[in-house]
This record gives C-alpha cells, structure tokens and sequence, in this order.
C-alpha cells in the first residue's frame, strides 16, 4: 500500500458500526439490564435475534 492511498474500514456487523459511529446510543444499549423476569426473556430473545440477523447478512 503506498503512503497516499486510503484504506476503506470494513464492517462485519450492524452493532460494530454502531459502536464506530453511536457510542452514545450503543453504551446506553448495551447497559441496561432489565428488572423483571418478562423483561428479562424479551432482551434475550431480541438478542438471539440481532444475533441470528448478523449472521444471516454476513
């Protein structure tokens, strides 16, 4: 690579852009913690979907 040329960043994920761009959005994301237990089933299940997205798209 000469000293010029730029490299392009490639992204594997939507929650490594996110982090890349909404730090903000994404630590606030990531930090909650839910309170009840229906709280608790529904982030696991949003996150076994982002999940299985993720994969699916890459």
């Amino acid at each position: 690579m000469k000293k010029g040329e730029k490299r392009e960043r490639v992204f594997h994920s939507i929650i490594e852009v996110e982090r890349e761009f909404l730090p903000r959005s994404f630590e606030e994301r990531m930090s909650k913690e839910p309170e009840d237990t229906p709280t608790m089933g529904i982030s696991l299940v949003e996150e076994s979907l982002d999940k299985i997205r993720e994969r699916l798209a890459g």
